[in-house]
């Protein structure tokens, strides 16, 4: 497998230093550095298993966006989005939903990592799109590097990877269907890499958005400034963009009797519940007038 490490802070050999280490929690956020140990945990794994037909580009930032993506890796079944995630604990990935499980508690978390998972496999798709390649399919996985995550899965909007299940996900890569020609996804890499002319890709760009409407809606936020970090790029990203779209069935539209009634009907008698409250109200006043009457009726005998 072939390795395009556009890692910032990392030298020649694959080691930060703590100055590096510094600047980086600095720039992109503390959670930088767990993430890029979780990313090397899995590297060994993927290159032993994938071969020379696949590219795997680290940390790649496209124009335009905030943040690097972890993962981008280009083969004969296709172009995979991954974002490794460091976390452990027990999690429940429900729909555009990722949360922590305690008991019966459900804690949303923050950044939700579907949600970006998702929007930066979109982000590389019409990237890929306004490159000039028309329905190239992108899949979003999020990849557990931590053994001591586990994740219910309940069909979540990006396919969920945990690291005991890595080596079987990939062989099924291997064994699944060709989508991509090994020269094909080489090409798809380096433009991934290397970018056309914007004079070049110009062209493609308006008969790609001519074609498809809801090309230029869909923007990822670019950093508000150079001290952003990546934290709070990807905070940004899950909480003003919202959920992404995914296909669900339309809402059963609300039934009339489901409508607040009308200030006339409301007025119309009491409820049950109500009736059995004022006659509650009732006896107790009964039975305080029967107490009350028993004391006079003891002090003047």
């Amino acid at each position: 497998m072939k390795i395009i490490d556009q890692t910032p802070f990392v030298s020649e050999n694959g080691e930060i230093s703590v100055m590096d280490r510094a600047k980086a929690t600095l720039k992109f956020g503390p959670a930088w550095y767990p993430e890029i140990q979780a990313q090397q945990q899995v590297l060994p794994i993927l290159k032993q298993t994938l071969d020379r037909n696949y590219t795997l580009l680290r940390n790649l930032t496209l124009p335009g966006m905030g943040a690097s993506i972890p993962f981008i890796l280009v083969g004969p079944p296709g172009i995979f989005v991954i974002y490794v995630t460091h976390l452990r604990g027990l999690f429940r990935a429900k729909g555009d939903q990722l949360g922590t499980i305690s008991g019966n508690t459900f804690k949303p978390v923050t950044p939700n990592l579907l949600n970006v998972t998702v929007r930066m496999a979109r982000a590389v798709q019409l990237y890929l799109k306004r490159q000039g390649y028309e329905d190239m399919d992108v899949e979003a996985i999020l990849l557990c590097a931590d053994p001591g995550m586990h994740v219910d899965s309940q069909r979540p909007i990006a396919r969920v990877v945990m690291r005991d299940a890595l080596e079987r996900f990939l062989l099924s890569l291997a064994q699944g269907r060709i989508v991509l020609t090994p020269e094909q996804a080489s090409r798809v890499a380096e433009r991934l890499v290397n970018p056309r002319p914007a004079q070049a890709a110009s062209a493609p760009a308006e008969q790609a958005a001519g074609a498809d409407s809801s090309v230029p809606a869909f923007a990822l936020p670019e950093a508000e400034s150079p001290a952003e970090t990546t934290a709070d790029w990807l905070n940004r990203l899950s909480a003003e963009e919202g959920p992404p779209p995914i296909s669900t069935p339309p809402a059963r539209p609300t039934p009339p009797r489901a409508a607040v009634r009308p200030a006339a009907a409301r007025k119309r008698g009491l409820t049950p519940v109500q009736w059995a409250f004022l006659g509650a109200i009732a006896l107790l006043e009964v039975c305080a007038l029967v107490a009350f009457a028993y004391i006079i009726f003891t002090n003047f005998r």
